[in-house]
């Protein structure tokens, strides 16, 4: 988690734009809705550092605000901004900023789910303030409470469509804020236009990911290893992968034993053929018809009285 004063750098602003609370230690290692934590909200009087949860409710919001309020709107999609949103653009843009953001992959292969950690590479952050950190767009909004009067603030996080690279990983991802100039386009927006559309675009390709536990599926799990790389347990082998391994390795070994064959001596005779048939009985006969190594054409056996026509698949009584 980052500081006040860090996430006023990476927004460009002074030291006079997070007076108030910035003493408060919001800092934490797994962070998610209904959680409180810096972000820079834009408004009339400019841009200032405020602390804020994680989980928009609105200002109109006629249900009482539970811990469920929060993960309700905690994502915003870019494509229905208008329709959900359309009050909020335009007034109340922020940039939420983080060291990096979890985002899980489903196994196909045993519906398991594995979180990844997603982290700027080496000066690859926003160019903003000079640090490597993930400036992210957002929308804000109060609510005051009727029995106390009390305010709280919230905020969503806008999302796009996922680049080439991160698709791997999910199909969505965070807007992401690549510059300064972004970061102060998004910021001073009193309109929903082209210029505040082009803010909304997918980064992918300057992030890196590893695997971290699954422990940090829980938000009380707050230890330090939270983003620590993991190494992940091969996948075990199933019966399909493992039948579809001895068929890919037939071919070679029947090659393998041609051409031993072929490197024999002339002179040694070929096996006999063996021809199974089903009688439609409970006991399978088995009929050898020897080919002769000169002649290409097989003899037929001769067919004696009252035998099974071992040609026929079923027999009529």
């Amino acid at each position: 988690m980052v500081s006040a004063r860090q996430v006023a750098a990476a927004a460009g602003l002074g030291q006079e734009a997070y007076q108030g609370d910035e003493e408060k230690d919001l800092s934490r290692e797994n962070f998610g809705p209904g959680m409180e934590c810096w972000i820079v909200c834009a408004g009339k009087g400019g841009s200032a550092v405020r602390s804020a949860k994680w989980g928009l409710v609105r200002s109109t919001q006629r249900d009482p605000v539970t811990s469920s309020s929060f993960f309700r709107m905690f994502n915003a999609r870019s494509d229905r901004l208008q329709v959900v949103h359309g009050k909020l653009l335009g007034r109340k843009h922020c940039v939420v900023v983080f060291n990096g953001f979890y985002e899980w992959q489903k196994d196909d292969a045993s519906g398991r789910k594995q979180p990844w950690y997603i982290f700027p590479t080496t000066n690859g952050g926003a160019d903003c303030g000079g640090t490597d950190l993930l400036c992210m767009a957002g929308l804000w909004d109060e609510y005051v409470f009727p029995d106390s009067g009390e305010i709280l603030r919230t905020f969503t996080i806008v999302t796009v469509d996922a680049g080439p690279k991160f698709r791997s990983l999910h199909d969505r991802m965070p807007a992401i804020l690549t510059d300064q100039k972004q970061v102060n386009a998004w910021l001073s927006a009193n309109s929903w236009n082209i210029t505040t559309k082009a803010c909304l675009g997918s980064f992918d390709d300057k992030l890196q990911w590893h695997p971290v536990t699954p422990a940090m599926g829980k938000t009380q799990y707050q230890e330090l290893n939270c983003s620590q790389e993991i190494k992940l347990p091969k996948p075990p082998v199933t019966l399909t992968k493992m039948f579809s391994q001895m068929k890919n390795k037939r071919p070679q070994a029947e090659s393998s034993t041609s051409s031993s064959s072929s490197s024999s001596s002339s002179s040694a005779s070929s096996p006999p053929n063996v021809v199974k048939c089903f009688t439609g009985k409970s006991n399978e006969k088995e009929k050898k018809v020897v080919s002769s190594p000169r002649s290409p054409v097989k003899k037929k056996a001769k067919r004696q009285h009252g035998q099974t026509n071992l040609n026929a698949f079923f027999v009529k009584k």
